[in-house]
């Protein structure tokens, strides 16, 4: 168990691959958390063969961007599978390799082992490493297999606390293992290994990454500190969130007149007390897109917000609106509708919430999703975490309580659609055209607000 940013991932690649290159025999599967994750990771090892392919006398050769297969003159075979999380088997492998394991969605961890252990079998000196920094207790593979096989009284947490805070360790600060019940080595590393902060204690330590990344405490501990603060589990990963904000604004006040530009609007209605509606303007351009407008608001009449909201949809004009329907929503499908605009009804269950979250997910991995770096979703998108699970198994998202989530759905919403138009345009024409103008349709809505107020 390792906190961010100390090497662990590079190093244990570094180490594999020096161990395939001393011999024909060694072979290791590994597999990483994203796509991405794995295209960085075949980047450097390409990089590292490289720079010693001329004193191994090796050949390289990359057949995608997913699979890394150094080949040899009769000398060395050494073969990686880089990789998300998947479920396929693998050929036989001596070693293996499994990054941020505590990510996994329920299930993923013990579907994978089952399909890769049986090949360690046939190896005598086979070495199987798991790596991965905390990410909650309750259903999580990683913290169930920390916490097996050990002597009675063990606690795992409180070991974590203790190596962080300096308290124990073996040989030097930061480093800790024990042995457990069934010959597995299990360790700890933290912040002291690495000189630039070995001076810090761990509250300045978990002060300074907070100040640094804009975090919250126990986001700040979990990432940093070793520590398993709740049972939830963190959802977006701060890297993503943090590379997908621009360092400029981007809003626009007036539409783009580039003729390939499209819009989309998304919208989750406010439900009442401190509930906030959100307003997205989605700017889409080839497969690029990004937050181009936002309206949000609370504690005010819903009148007003779709005033408000008519006004945006008038300047913009998008050519879908998508809609949050449940409770509230369905006002504000029947008043757009009715207003000439072409509603997307978006109905939120625990499979449909699973499936934009999902895309979302992906987009900020990919990198094809941008907002501006002072939107409140930046806020939002850190502190939002999975629940529990529901009975058939799908997760529960949400904000802890007493915080909001209503500008990651609105995103997460907005983003889903603007991906099925981007692959799917033809799927997405207009079922109707608007029979007004769109300031008479702006017009017609204030004076159905005006009757309405009084």
């Amino acid at each position: 168990m390792k906190q961010r940013q100390l090497g662990c991932t590079v190093g244990l690649l570094n180490y594999l691959l020096f161990l395939c290159c001393q011999s024909y025999a060694n072979n290791a599967a590994i597999f990483l958390k994203t796509q991405k994750d794995a295209r960085i990771a075949s980047e450097k090892l390409q990089q590292q063969f490289k720079s010693i392919s001329q004193d191994y006398n090796l050949k390289f050769d990359i057949e995608s961007t997913t699979l890394l297969r150094p080949k040899v003159n009769e000398v060395i075979k050494a073969l990686f599978q880089i990789q998300g999380f998947v479920d396929n088997r693998s050929s036989s492998c001596k070693y293996l390799f499994v990054d941020e394991c505590a990510f996994a969605e329920a299930g993923r961890m013990e579907r994978l082992l089952a399909g890769i252990l049986p090949t360690l079998t046939t190896f005598k000196d086979s070495g199987i490493y798991y790596v991965s920094t905390p990410n909650g207790k309750e259903g999580n593979w990683w913290w169930n297999f920390l916490s097996r096989n050990n002597d009675k009284g063990t606690q795992i947490d409180e070991i974590a606390r203790q190596v962080c805070e300096g308290k124990l360790f073996t040989k030097r600060k930061g480093f800790y293992h024990f042995v457990d019940k069934n010959n597995t080595i299990k360790i700890f590393m933290s912040y002291q290994l690495l000189p630039a902060f070995a001076h810090m204690s761990f509250d300045e330590y978990i002060e300074h990454r907070m100040q640094e990344y804009s975090l919250d405490r126990d986001t700040a501990l979990q990432e940093y500190g070793l520590t398993f603060n709740s049972s939830t589990l963190t959802v977006f990963e701060e890297a993503d969130v943090f590379s997908c904000k621009s360092q400029e604004k981007l809003w626009e006040d007036e539409p783009d007149i580039d003729p390939e530009v499209r819009y989309l609007a998304s919208i989750d209605p406010n439900f009442g007390g401190d509930d906030f509606i959100v307003c997205y303007v989605f700017k889409i351009k080839g497969r690029k897109k990004w937050i181009a407008h936002r309206f949000r608001a609370n504690k005010q009449p819903t009148d007003r917000s779709i005033l408000t909201v008519s006004g945006i949809l008038t300047t913009f004009k998008p050519f879908k609106v998508a809609i949050e329907k449940n409770s509230g929503g369905e006002v504000y499908c029947s008043r757009f509708k009715n207003a000439g605009w072409d509603v997307i009804e978006h109905n939120t269950s625990a499979q449909s919430k699973s499936k934009v979250i999902s895309q979302l997910i992906l987009s900020l991995q990919e990198r094809n999703i941008e907002y501006s770096f002072d939107d409140p979703l930046v806020e939002e998108l850190l502190q939002f975490k999975r629940l529990g699970q529901t009975q058939t198994g799908l997760f529960r998202y949400g904000a802890p309580p007493g915080l909001h989530d209503d500008c990651v759905m609105a995103a997460a919403i907005g983003n889903y659609y603007c991906e099925e138009w981007i692959n799917n345009p033809a799927a997405y024409k207009p079922k109707h055209q608007q029979q007004t103008s769109d300031k008479e349709v702006f017009e017609k809505l204030k004076k159905s607000n005006k009757r309405r107020m009084f």
